[in-house]
């Protein structure tokens, strides 16, 4: 009788072992509908510098191999520094934001998974957050904060109405997508969503 128990234990935990292990192990095209792909992204990609770094990962200017003109952000998260859940929640997380599409959120390109990282290629927004520039200009006028304002709504807005939470909104997680050959440029702001995800 505590013999068959002790079968039925043993059974039952090699079979949740089994499930843990096809969860790890499924597909990432159809885990996330082929958001991530396998491989090494600098297949494709240049690596042409550093733009920055943060506690997620370090972020680089990269550029396609195939024309040096088009650049984009790269950003790498090593998976060592990631619990298993938060693995699985990376993906769908970028899965969720690679499908994301409006003016005012920075557009993921596409992304790759290898054994150790997890990379996104990104749009390149090279006009520095909205807080240096707020910092920088101590203030601005009405009409500029009105017009910053009405991008951040509307990006914010857009989220919302596809049923995505930002959960980061702060200065930071806003960035100009270029800087201004002069004054009259008008900047376009972006969110940066997908950072969220280990700054929240």
């Amino acid at each position: 009788m505590g013999g068959g128990t002790s079968k039925k234990k043993d059974d039952a935990q090699t079979e949740d072992t089994t499930k843990e292990q096809e969860r790890l192990s499924t597909s990432l095209k159809s885990k996330i509908s082929g958001y991530i792909k396998e491989g090494n992204w600098k297949d494709k990609y240049v690596r042409k510098q550093d733009l920055g770094s943060g506690m997620s990962g370090v972020v680089y200017l990269v550029s396609l191999r195939s024309d040096e003109s088009q650049t984009f952000a790269c950003k790498s998260i090593g998976k060592n520094r990631l619990s298993t859940d938060e693995v699985l929640a990376l993906r769908d997380e970028i899965s969720l934001c690679a499908s994301l599409d409006h003016p005012n959120i920075v557009k993921i390109v596409e992304s790759y998974e290898s054994e150790t990282d997890i990379t996104m290629i990104m749009e390149c927004c090279r006009g520095g957050e909205l807080y240096d520039s707020l910092i920088d200009e101590g203030e601005y006028t009405q009409t500029r904060a009105a017009e910053l304002f009405t991008m951040m709504v509307q990006a914010v807005n857009y989220c919302h109405q596809v049923g995505v939470v930002h959960r980061d909104l702060k200065l930071e997680n806003f960035v100009f997508e270029s800087r201004p050959a002069a004054e009259s440029v008008r900047r376009v702001l972006h969110s940066v969503f997908f950072i969220c995800f280990l700054a929240g």
